[in-house]
């Protein structure tokens, strides 16, 4: 295990799925783990309730495989009662009233794990706990953890299915994004980026996140080879990962994530660009567009394609004069014009272009504030 798994257990919202658990189980409250195979990292998961159920020294910790349990009650008896316990046993009474009404047994000692309780053996694992529970009444008795895949639960009295997703929403497996991909040592644009990348290509798989996050760079040049590359992998429990977008999804998923990151930072370049040259910008005003049909009566209302515009000698042949500024200015002008020109009419841009712009003395001086 790496830190990615710490991350999303220690410090994200899965935090409080593993606390309201071991508070039920500490309760006494027998409980239902649902979608078990979803579960991020299920060993650390797992071991993080283990390690806390073994400091309650009144109960041992025992965990068992549902498929190698044909017959519950009888697995119980044979395996919790001595042979002249056993003995007394008659079929009338059931096997959950018989075992909760022996106080000598071990049985009402432990937390039973059950691993992989199928969907169609569901019920009669919770008939038998129900039933247990309840003759057992107030004394002490045995805590139940099974794991299902099952979905749909129908509500018991005695035992509480319990979901990842009743405690984790949208914002923490990106906030599992911002902190995994803290380490990286790129600017603050590009991680930004990242993230949101991965929130919108990826969303709700922390897995498959942290495995993006592992090969970022290729990740940011091209999503989808990269996530078609990974999920030839397995998850940590041994699965496959699962990925259904389609190239259309991906494409609007990549250029949200432009909109999103880059589209403030155009923004912030042209206000900047406009009070450092507001002066000489204000002697060309107002500008008629031909465009639009439209006047241009203030400064900011000047987009980069018009500044860039008023730069050339197009521009001077036209007008008499032109805006003047360093070559190198003109070139950065350009960059972020053809930037938010492609963003401005649905178009990506390719990770070379992301790369121009985060190149730029305007970013790098950015950075440094």
């Amino acid at each position: 295990m790496g830190k990615e798994d710490k991350i999303w257990w220690e410090q994200t919202n899965a935090k409080n799925y593993i606390e309201s658990i071991v508070k039920k189980l500490y309760d006494e409250t027998s409980i239902i783990i649902k979608n078990h195979h979803d579960i991020p990292w299920y060993s650390h998961f797992a071991m993080n309730i283990e390690t806390q159920l073994k400091s309650v020294g009144h109960k041992s910790l025992e965990k068992i495989e549902s498929g190698n349990i044909h017959d519950i009650g009888k697995y119980f008896l044979e395996k919790f009662c001595r042979p002249e316990i056993r003995n007394q046993y008659r079929p009338a009474k059931g096997y959950s009233a018989f075992l909760a009404e022996n106080d000598s047994i071990t049985l009402h000692d432990r937390f039973i794990w059950v691993n992989s309780v199928e969907k169609e053996n569901l019920n009669s694992w919770m008939d038998f706990i129900c039933e247990y529970v309840k003759k057992r009444g107030d004394r002490n008795k045995a805590v139940f953890i099974l794991e299902t895949k099952a979905e749909k639960i129908e509500h018991r009295k005695n035992i509480s299915p319990i979901s990842l997703e009743d405690f984790i929403n949208d914002y923490d497996y990106v906030v599992f994004a911002i902190l995994a991909a803290s380490p990286i040592k790129e600017g603050l644009d590009l991680k930004t980026y990242l993230v949101e990348l991965i929130s919108n290509i990826v969303g709700k798989d922390a897995e498959l996140s942290s495995e993006c996050i592992e090969q970022y760079g290729d990740f940011l040049i091209n999503p989808l080879k990269t996530i078609e590359k990974i999920v030839q992998k397995s998850r940590s429990n041994g699965t496959p990962f699962q990925f259904s977008k389609t190239d259309d999804e991906i494409e609007q998923a990549v250029w949200t994530a432009q909109i999103r990151t880059f589209y403030p930072l155009l923004e912030e370049y042209r206000r900047d660009f406009i009070k450092k040259y507001r002066a000489a910008i204000e002697t060309h005003l107002p500008i008629k567009t031909t465009s639009f049909d439209e006047t241009i009566d203030t400064p900011e209302e000047i987009g980069l394609g018009i500044l860039f515009y008023m730069t050339t000698e197009d521009y001077s042949k036209k007008m008499g004069k032109k805006l003047n500024i360093y070559y190198k200015e003109k070139e950065e002008l350009f960059t972020f014009k053809e930037a938010r020109n492609s963003l401005s009419h649905l178009t990506i841009l390719s990770f070379e272009e992301i790369q121009k712009l985060m190149e730029t003395s305007f970013v790098k001086n950015r950075a440094k504030i």
